[in-house]
């Protein structure tokens, strides 16, 4: 199937297509990520997308804010409705907190992942669903290392049987608070918004929303608002991702005198156009001074010095006028 434009989905009523429709939810709004296409093997933009990883860049910053990391060591990355993204910004979040010096564990806690076995088939259960049925007993043992040893993915696994309620098991609260001494930072990647997920984003510290430009209607990221506010989650914000590149005129640039640019080069402060050619021809005046000290009358029809003397200071005040 083609790829549309974005221009088209932003014509389609009821979307949420920029920042100030995000803001109308009444949280904050973290970062817009522009649409990128990732490189074989990897989740993060190139430099062929500086406005990308910028955000994803700035996203990261504002996690490890204080006010955040006090009490955003677990953080829930869910959605309004399925394809926005969500999955991206986690892997990429855990990925740069994990760059920058922490120890992050990415979790894959979309139920919908989960693979499923028929009974009796002796495999037993494994990954984050193994964590939930109790077979398996310390997170630890279900993490998979990564090239950054900061980084800890723990798959989604196998079980056997239903998946229903599986986010409701009484052995939740351990896994999280397990998880949580393991690493900085746990990143749970879930599926959107489900009458299931409340209980995860309880435990976990905060909940982070992803909003696809042009495709997630307004009417289902306000649900998914009010579901998660009713259920008492750390709302941190939301993330508008696939946001349109937005470029803005150059802002006018301020014209500057040589006076001005040597001043900032010496780290002086710069100094009015005025008051600095009157510092220059204050100068002037104090080496006529000596001249006058030698005044002489010239003779008949020859113009005296102190008509010479002004002619120079006249002169002297435009020529530095048009230097500087």
């Amino acid at each position: 199937m083609p790829r549309l434009p974005y221009n088209f989905f932003s014509r389609r009523p009821g979307m949420l297509r920029s920042i100030d429709d995000a803001a109308q939810l009444g949280i904050p709004v973290l970062g817009s990520i522009s649409e990128f296409e990732p490189r074989p093997g990897a989740r993060l933009p190139g430099d062929e997308y500086p406005e990308a990883l910028e955000a994803y860049c700035r996203l990261t910053d504002v996690v490890r804010l204080p006010e955040f990391h006090l009490r955003g060591r677990t953080i829930v990355v869910t959605s309004a409705v399925a394809g926005a993204g969500k999955s991206t910004v986690a892997k990429n979040l855990a990925t740069l907190l994990a760059r920058g010096g922490s120890k992050a564990i990415l979790v894959d806690a979309n139920v919908n992942r989960i693979a499923r076995r028929r009974p009796g088939d002796g495999t037993s259960s494994s990954g984050f669903a193994g964590l939930l049925t109790n077979q398996l007993i310390r997170p630890g043992n279900a993490l998979v290392h990564t090239m950054d040893l900061r980084l800890k993915l723990l798959p989604a696994g196998s079980i056997t049987g239903t998946t229903d309620g599986l986010l409701q098991s009484s052995r939740l609260p351990r896994v999280v608070d397990g998880l949580r001494e393991l690493a900085d930072y746990v990143i749970f990647d879930v599926a959107a918004v489900a009458d299931d997920l409340p209980y995860l984003t309880r435990l976990a510290d905060v909940t982070l929303i992803v909003l696809r430009a042009g495709d997630t209607k307004r009417k289902d990221a306000t649900r998914a608002v009010a579901t998660l506010r009713d259920a008492s989650a750390g709302l941190m914000g939301t993330v508008l991702n696939r946001a349109p590149v937005v470029i803005t005129a150059p802002a006018a640039v301020a014209m500057t005198s040589p006076v001005e640019e040597a001043a900032e080069l010496r780290g002086a402060p710069v100094r009015p156009l005025e008051i600095a050619v009157d510092e220059l021809l204050a100068d002037l005046q104090g080496s006529l001074s000596l001249i006058r000290g030698l005044r002489q009358i010239g003779s008949p029809g020859e113009t005296t010095l102190e008509e010479k003397e002004t002619t120079l200071v006249t002169m002297d005040r435009q020529h530095i006028r048009n230097q500087v």
